[in-house]
């Protein structure tokens, strides 16, 4: 299964795009309490955009969900393409009004200007809500695209490929991430950092890599189905022009054995009906003199 879903073009698109999608998601997800401390968050503030993130990644997941079924005439990657849309945005526009807390060299921290906290924290908050929302999204969509564009019995594999393809991308976002970071802590005393110039960087680099992977996914948006194409066919595949196909040989090989099965099954039960009746046909009169030979001892043992 494995094999054949790497000689199609769109397998590879579509881990190019999650590869994208889910390295920036878990970024910001790594991330998201240093990037709260160094825009000046208090601990509770920090806590409370950490507790945003699975709230935000569990309605992403639900409402990619809604917005197919609701649309099932758009194919389900113009929803994977929408998510990369919003994380590319979310993250440049962190970039572009974060950073209100800047330090001016000896470690003391400062505010340019003096920001209220809602202008200082707003950015981070927002960050905390969009990115994870783009990533359940993403996940949701990629799960459902799997399903109806692979014969089943390889979804279990496909699967687990795409779990794997979340870890390095995480692994591969959070280290660049942490580079950045540690490069912009370097400058000052400490080894904490505070200010725009400590996740600026890592936010446009963010955004650069959520863009190329829209423009990827739309590529690999007409390869997927629609919602209300499942209804019709259980079983689909896409050739690599891009044409729908909706039955597999998977399928095909298991519907012929389901229907060589089935004629076996009723043949066999068949044939064990007409032997019960023959069996019960010979037996009946044998039964009945038997029971009429016990009736009549037992009534002479009563006289």
């Amino acid at each position: 299964a494995l094999r054949a879903a790497c000689a199609r073009v769109d397998f590879w698109l579509l881990e190019l795009v999650l590869f994208c999608a889910f390295g920036v998601g878990l970024f910001v997800i790594n991330s998201i309490s240093s990037i709260a401390a160094s825009a000046g968050a208090s601990g509770a503030q920090s806590t409370a955009a950490a507790a945003l993130i699975p709230i935000s990644n569990g309605a992403g997941r639900l409402c990619a969900a809604w917005f197919a079924d609701a649309r099932p005439h758009i194919r389900r990657g113009y929803w994977l393409t929408a998510a990369l849309a919003l994380s590319a945005v979310s993250l440049g526009l962190a970039a572009r009004t974060y950073g209100h807390v800047e330090t001016d060299g000896t470690g003391t921290t400062q505010l340019e200007p003096a920001a209220p906290a809602v202008a200082r924290l707003g950015p981070v908050f927002a960050l905390a809500v969009l990115a994870p929302f783009a990533y359940g999204g993403a996940w949701g969509s990629a799960q459902a695209i799997l399903a109806e564009s692979y014969p089943l019995p390889a979804f279990g594999v496909l699967l687990g490929v795409l779990a794997a393809t979340a870890g390095l991308a995480g692994l591969a976002a959070s280290d660049s991430g942490a580079a950045l970071y540690q490069a912009a802590a370097a400058v000052g005393p400490s080894a904490s950092c505070a200010g725009a110039r400590c996740f600026r960087p890592a936010f446009w680099m963010m955004s650069a890599i959520a863009a190329a992977g829209f423009f990827v996914s739309v590529l690999h948006a007409p390869y997927t189905r629609r919602p209300a194409d499942a209804l019709l066919e259980p079983a689909v595949g896409t050739a690599a022009d891009g044409s729908e196909q909706y039955t597999t040989t998977i399928y095909e090989h298991d519907e012929e054995q389901d229907s060589v099965d089935g004629s076996d099954a009723a043949a066999g039960a068949a044939a064990a009906g007409a032997h019960i009746g023959r069996s019960s046909g010979a037996h009946a009169p044998r039964a009945a003199n038997a029971n009429g030979d016990r009736a009549a001892a037992a009534g002479s043992m009563l006289l």
